[in-house]
């Protein structure tokens, strides 16, 4: 687990350091987003986190994505299954950073993620062909647990 992380970690020094020279993403064409990540641990278990998006050519492009969580295999609450999600979100863009905000339904109801309609934030770093985003699932407190999921993204456009 450590090491996922540290590779996590140098990922994002490196995307970080190629965005403070890169120029801003301009509109263009539409296009897809592959991602993958890591949930953050719940009891000491994270999840995988895997999404592909489709972006429209908006200077504040709509998101429409589908995404995966993989469970933890806990035998005592929170349990949490594999569990996939689809979203529609807006992502309003200054330069080559990005907040994200939308809706989402999760395909399984369980500790983490309670009730199928949850609410989807995001920031993010977008690059020519990269992009690096924390997210995050939540219900909002509109119905049973809130913990919801904060996942990290390091996406690749296609």
């Amino acid at each position: 687990m450590r090491r996922r992380l540290a590779v996590l970690a140098a990922a994002l020094v490196g995307l970080l350091a190629d965005g403070a020279r890169a120029d801003p993403i301009e509109p263009r064409e539409p296009a897809f987003e592959l991602a993958a990540g890591l949930a953050d641990p719940i009891d000491g278990h994270s999840a995988r986190a895997y999404a592909l998006m489709w972006l429209s050519a908006d200077r504040h492009p709509w998101e429409l994505g589908a995404g995966f969580f993989t469970g933890r295999g806990l035998d005592r609450p929170p349990f949490t299954a594999d569990r996939g999600y689809l979203a529609v979100a807006r992502r309003f863009t200054a330069g080559r950073w990005y907040l994200g905000s939308g809706i989402a339904w999760v395909t399984y109801d369980d500790e983490v993620l309670s009730g199928r309609f949850q609410f989807q934030t995001a920031l993010g770093l977008g690059l020519a062909e990269w992009s690096l985003s924390l997210r995050h699932l939540s219900n909002g407190s509109t119905k049973g647990r809130n913990r919801g999921e904060t996942f990290l993204l390091v996406a690749r456009r296609f």
